[in-house]
C-alpha cells in the first residue's frame, strides 16, 4: 500500500489529522471530481437525459458494491444513507404479535429506536444479548435465545462507542439453518473490515458511504439476499418495485428495486461508486491489515497517557474505532483541545448506543478513528498532544 500516494490523493491531509472517519471520512480526490464533472455535464444536458446518456457508468456502483461484499449486483439497493436501508429491510419483515427480535448490548441507537416501534405497534418483543470476557455478544447465550419465536437476530458488526466487533460470520453459522431473519448493521465496519456476505449468512447488510468507504454524505446501500425477497413485504412502493396490472392490483418485483426509489443523485452515485473503486483496487484486506496495525499502535501509546481508559470493553481484536475517556478532563475539554491543535475526532453519548454505556458507567467518551491514511506520526502528535493537556 503506497501511503504517500494515497495521501497525496487526499485533500489538505497533510495539514489536519483527521481522527474522525467513524464520522466521515476524508475523500479520495477522484470521488469530488466525479460528482463536479457529471453536475457539469448535466447542467449543459439535462437531468433525464445526462442518466440516459450514463446508464451504464451510473449502474457501475452497483457492480462494485457486490464485489465489494461478494454478493450478486441484482441483491443490492441504493438508498440516501444507512438508516434508511435498515428501516426499509426491518419494515419489510411481516412480524406479529410476541414474534422475537435478538439483538445486542452494543447496538446502534437509530435500530434500536425501531425494535421498539416495534413493540409498541405490534407486540414484537427485545432480547439483548449481552457481552461477555470473549467479546461484545455472548455467543452460549445467543445459542439458548433463539426460539420458534425468533424472528431476526439483528447485530450491529462495530459499535459507534467502542472498538469492539461483534462475531457476525459465527452469528450466522448459528442462525442460517434457524428459520430467522439475520440482519447486520455494517455502517462501521464497510471499508474498514473483510465483511462478506456469502461468509456471514446474512440476509440482509445495511451501509454507509461517508465513513470507511470514504465516499460522500447522503449515500448508504442495502444488500438484501435474493432467496428471502418471496417472504417480505416491503412498507413502501414505488413504480420500478412493484407492477400496477390493473387499478385494483399490483404485483410485487421480487428484487433489490423494490427497496429503491426511482428518484436518485446521481451525481453522488458516481462519486460513492468512485470511493469503492478505490477500496477495491486497495484491497479491502490490506486495508484492515494497516488499520489494525495503526490502532494497535494508537491504543498502546494512549494507554500510557496518565488518567486516560481505553472503553474497548471484552475481546480479542479491536476495529480502528478508540475511545477513551480520562479521570482528569471531560470529554468536551479533550475534543475542543484537540480541535485546537487541528485534530479532528469526535464525542460519543448516551444516545448514541445507551446500553454499551450505561455497562461501562459512563456519560461521554472521546472518539479517535483511525483510516489507512493515518500514518504512525500522527498517532504519537495526538498522543504528546493528550500528553500535554492540563
Amino acid at each position: 500500500m503506497d501511503i504517500d500516494k494515497i495521501r497525496k490523493d487526499t485533500l489538505n491531509c497533510e495539514n489536519i489529522i483527521h481522527f474522525n472517519n467513524a464520522g466521515a471520512s476524508l475523500p479520495p480526490r477522484i470521488v469530488n471530481q466525479a460528482i463536479k464533472a457529471f453536475l457539469t455535464e448535466e447542467e449543459y444536458v439535462g437531468g433525464y437525459e445526462m442518466a440516459a446518456k450514463h446508464t451504464e457508468d451510473i449502474n457501475g456502483i452497483y457492480t462494485e458494491i457486490a464485489k465489494l461484499i461478494r454478493s450478486e449486483v441484482d441483491e443490492i439497493a441504493i438508498t440516501d444513507n444507512a438508516s434508511t436501508a435498515f428501516s426499509k429491510a426491518l419494515y419489510a419483515i411481516p412480524f406479529s404479535p410476541d414474534d422475537e427480535i435478538i439483538t445486542s448490548e452494543i447496538e446502534y441507537s437509530n435500530n434500536f429506536l425501531n425494535y421498539l416501534k416495534l413493540k409498541n405497534d405490534k407486540g414484537v418483543q427485545i432480547i439483548t444479548i449481552p457481552g461477555n470476557d470473549q467479546g461484545p455478544v455472548d455467543i452460549e447465550l445467543l445459542k439458548k435465545s433463539l426460539s420458534k419465536k425468533t424472528k431476526l437476530v439483528s447485530i450491529t458488526h462495530m459499535p459507534t462507542s467502542s472498538g469492539a466487533i461483534a462475531p457476525v460470520a459465527e452469528i450466522g453459522e448459528i442462525t442460517k439453518n434457524h428459520g430467522a431473519f439475520y440482519m447486520i448493521d455494517s455502517c462501521q465496519s464497510i471499508g474498514q473490515y473483510p465483511t462478506y456476505v456469502d461468509e456471514v449468512h446474512c440476509d440482509f447488510l445495511t451501509a454507509t458511504s461517508r465513513k470507511y468507504l470514504r465516499g460522500p454524505r447522503g449515500m448508504g446501500f442495502l444488500y438484501a439476499n435474493k432467496n428471502i425477497y418471496p417472504k417480505l413485504d416491503p412498507y413502501m412502493l414505488e413504480a420500478i418495485g412493484a407492477n400496477w396490472e390493473s387499478e385494483q392490483k399490483y404485483e410485487l418485483n421480487y428484487t433489490s428495486k423494490m427497496f429503491e426509489c426511482f428518484e436518485k443523485p446521481y451525481a453522488t452515485m458516481m462519486g460513492f461508486q468512485e470511493a469503492i473503486r478505490y477500496a477495491n483496487e486497495l484491497g479491502i484486506e490490506n486495508i484492515w491489515k494497516r488499520i489494525k496495525s495503526l490502532a494497535e499502535f494508537a491504543r498502546e501509546k494512549f494507554r500510557n497517557i496518565e488518567g486516560v481508559t481505553i472503553q474497548d470493553g471484552p475481546g480479542h481484536e479491536w476495529s480502528g474505532i478508540i475511545t477513551l475517556t480520562s479521570n482528569k478532563n471531560t470529554s468536551e475539554e479533550i475534543h475542543q483541545h484537540l480541535q485546537a491543535h487541528k485534530v479532528n475526532s469526535s464525542i460519543c453519548l448516551p444516545f448514541t448506543s445507551l446500553s454499551d454505556m450505561n455497562n461501562k458507567n459512563i456519560d461521554s467518551s472521546n472518539r479517535l478513528s483511525l483510516h489507512y491514511y493515518n500514518t504512525k506520526e500522527e498517532i504519537e502528535r495526538v498522543a504528546h498532544i493528550l500528553q500535554n493537556l492540563k
